[in-house]
């Protein structure tokens, strides 16, 4: 890590909270609707992503395991060394297809292999 973050009282905390406000919003949810179900109020939450507030080890244990990812992912890249799990819309995608049938699921990949074969082709 670089002396010049090091010397940023806040720069992990704004970096904690650019990747909350990222999860948060790949599953299209407002900070109203995310704060209750990890148990903070939105005002709270507003000032964790901003990076205003320090974020408590109970909380990001609490986002975490909202988001079905580990503590790591919600790090900078530079402190976590582990690659970064799955998205929270793949890992919902992942359950809601799990929970298919087998001619369900082929129908899907099919699906998702015309779809990646026209990607390529663009």
């Amino acid at each position: 890590m670089s002396e010049e973050k090091r010397s940023q009282p806040g720069s992990l905390y704004l970096e904690v909270g650019k990747n909350i406000t990222r999860y948060r919003k790949e599953l299209s949810l407002s900070q109203t609707e995310l704060a209750p179900k990890i148990g903070i109020s939105q005002t709270h939450l507003a000032s964790i992503e901003l990076g205003v507030r320090r974020i408590s080890l109970e909380d990001l244990y609490k986002v975490a395991r909202f988001f079905k990812i580990s503590i790591a992912d919600l790090l900078p890249s530079e402190v976590s060394s582990k690659k970064p799990g799955p998205r929270p819309k793949l890992a919902v995608a992942y359950e809601k297809l799990t929970g298919l049938s087998e001619k369900e699921q082929n129908a899907v990949m099919v699906m998702i292999d015309s779809l990646a074969a026209a990607n390529q082709s663009s």
